[in-house]
């Protein structure tokens, strides 16, 4: 796997904002996962977690890390129905 590295120039202020609010590689992971921005599985290398322990971690914070297809949907509806 190829590897990137990113460096951004921010300000003393933000900087010390950020560390002062525990800004951290894994909170980045998490918004950009919520964002769609990254799949699940690269944003849990992004926090340097395994699936697992990412999954654990989005559940901590109340964060949906799974979405049905409609297909599912329907199929949950349609096994309501018979009940």
């Amino acid at each position: 796997m190829k590897t990137a590295r990113l460096e951004i120039d921010i300000s003393g202020d933000v900087y010390s904002t950020l560390e002062i609010k525990g800004y951290t590689k894994k909170k980045l992971a998490i918004n950009l996962f919520s964002e769609g921005i990254l799949s699940f599985g690269k944003a849990a290398q992004l926090a340097g977690l395994n699936k697992w322990r990412f999954m654990d971690l989005l559940r901590e914070k109340k964060i949906p890390f799974y979405e049905p297809t409609e297909e599912e949907i329907s199929e949950d509806i349609k096994r309501e129905g018979r009940k």
